[in-house]
């Protein structure tokens, strides 16, 4: 039936996957993202060098393609939510892109909190201000590059470059549009006193497209760039996040997804999505990729990182493994935990809180140490207060979420962590089949637009793959959830109040 091409911009990592109408990876080509550090706290990524790598790659999904005498049939691209750039009338780059970690906008979180400003557009926006915000990248650059600024025709995000490199097109999709702190996701529209008060113009955005529905189609010019097919559509897949639920069929109010990876982030999907349904408390709100619904994400940064952080304490081998071994080693260690509560509690704030009352200035701690602990249970420990977070995070979620929790990323490879999830939270978790869920999700996007499916529920649904369900063992549920209430939950009250102090005496 043909190939369809999913482009995955990642932080440190891209990746051109083809696929097949049926779901399977015909091929796959990974790269390490660009990016350049030139003073302390900047972060960009080359805009030429991002787009010669991704081009390289999408030739060597071409190159295998006709090798199988594979058609090329569409491109979806979907990647990281804040990173972009501003280019000029003749289309060329401006700036380099800035990545969504670039710490230069710092000072406007600031100047955003004051008088106000925040509290006027937070409803409408679905996110607080912070040094991530397109918007707020915008106010720096008009500041700080005059020049630049005034040339200045359009901001793309990451993935909205990489489809005007290829369509020669300008335009977002809903899902990334509502990632800059200036669109307003109720209306589906760029908000005008988000606009008003940063001082920014605007004509800066450019036209919001749903997932699905082509930006254009694949020029002579990038045709001869990428080995593809000059006409075929592109689509702009979306926020990473976002397009990976779409992936697996999280389409429907009541689906809830749960990404594990290095950091962790639990999307909800929900119709209508009130005014007053968006309060403070560290979760944040915007367009899904169907253009016609919404979602709710909270976002946990050090999860699969604390598993990593305490491996690096804990394995022995030091021959620099990053690898096989230092899994095989985990999961033979966790092999002799004890069942059940360990009674060790790890709080894994190593990045800070997850919501509910996400808190950037949290830390880890570690209770209930007793001369007996060995590592296996330091291990299962942190395991278990990985999933009290994840249950907290869960329950507080401010949406009608469903029984079962859609689990994927790399994290659903560990059989401990998702038991231990599935008897904390007392719900079951499901884990699809699926390898690369974002560039799949960008994928059957394009394969909707070419033609190949009717719409994006059939594509998911063409695509599924058989999945592995962990249900919460009846003997160990109630024996987490004494654990969760009577120790989890008193040690994040009691221990607010520390993570303040030791902020004020480390500065």
């Amino acid at each position: 039936m043909g190939i369809l091409i999913g482009i995955d911009l990642g932080t440190t990592h891209c990746k051109a996957i083809g696929f097949k109408a049926e779901g399977d990876i015909f091929h796959t080509a990974r790269f390490a993202t660009p990016a350049s550090h030139p003073k302390p706290g900047w972060a960009e990524h080359p805009a030429e060098e991002l787009w010669s790598a991704i081009a390289a790659g999408i030739r060597d999904v071409v190159r295998k393609a006709k090798e199988e005498g594979e058609e090329i049939l569409a491109v979806g691209v979907a990647g990281m939510a804040e990173a972009g750039l501003l280019i000029d009338r003749d289309m060329r780059p401006l700036t380099e892109i800035h990545a969504w970690y670039d710490k230069r906008p710092e000072p406007y979180v600031a100047w955003w909190n004051e008088e106000g400003r925040s509290d006027r557009v937070y409803r409408s926006a679905g996110i607080a201000p912070t040094a991530k915000c397109p918007l707020l990248k915008l106010q720096w650059i008009r500041d700080h590059q005059t020049g630049v600024f005034e040339k200045a025709w359009k901001w793309l995000h990451a993935p909205d470059y990489i489809a005007h490199r290829l369509t020669g097109e300008i335009g977002t999709d809903f899902s990334l549009a509502g990632r800059t702190f200036a669109f307003d996701i109720h209306e589906r529209r760029w908000n005008p006193q988000a606009l008003e008060i940063a001082g920014v113009p605007e004509s800066l955005f450019p036209e919001v497209y749903k997932g699905d529905s082509p930006v254009g189609l694949v020029t002579a010019k990038a045709a001869e760039a990428t080995g593809l097919p000059a006409g075929i559509p592109v689509v702009i897949g979306g926020h990473d996040h976002i397009c990976g639920a779409a992936a697996v069929g999280a389409l429907e109010s009541g689906a809830v997804v749960d990404s594990m990876g290095t950091a962790e982030s639990l999307v909800g999907v929900v119709d209508r999505l009130p005014l007053d349904a968006i309060k403070p408390g560290g979760y944040s709100y915007g367009c899904h990729v169907t253009g016609d619904r919404h979602y709710v994400m909270g976002s946990f940064s050090a999860s699969g990182a604390s598993i990593e952080w305490w491996i690096d304490r804990l394995y022995s081998d030091q021959s620099g493994d990053r690898g096989g071994g230092r899994y095989r080693w985990l999961l033979d260690l966790l092999d002799r935990a004890p069942e059940g509560p360990t009674g060790v509690l790890f709080l894994p704030y190593l990045r800070g809180s997850a919501p509910p009352g996400k808190n950037p200035n949290a830390t880890g701690a570690l209770l209930g140490l007793r001369d007996g602990v060995d590592a296996a249970t330091l291990m299962k420990a942190v395991l278990e207060g990985l999933a009290c977070e994840y249950r907290r995070a869960l329950e507080n979620m401010p949406i009608p979420a469903r029984g079962e929790v859609i689990a994927i990323g790399g994290g659903t490879r560990n059989p401990h962590l998702m038991r231990i999830k599935a008897a904390v939270a007392g719900r079951s978790l499901v884990a699809p089949q699926v390898d690369e869920a974002v560039a799949q999700g960008a994928a059957l996007q394009a394969g909707v637009a070419a033609g190949v499916y009717a719409n994006l529920a059939q594509a998911a649904e063409a695509a599924y793959r058989d999945a592995r369900r962990v249900e919460p063992d009846p003997g160990l549920m109630d024996r987490y959830d004494r654990w969760y209430r009577e120790v989890y939950l008193q040690a994040v009250r009691d221990l607010e109040g520390m993570h303040g102090a030791l902020k004020r005496f480390n500065a």
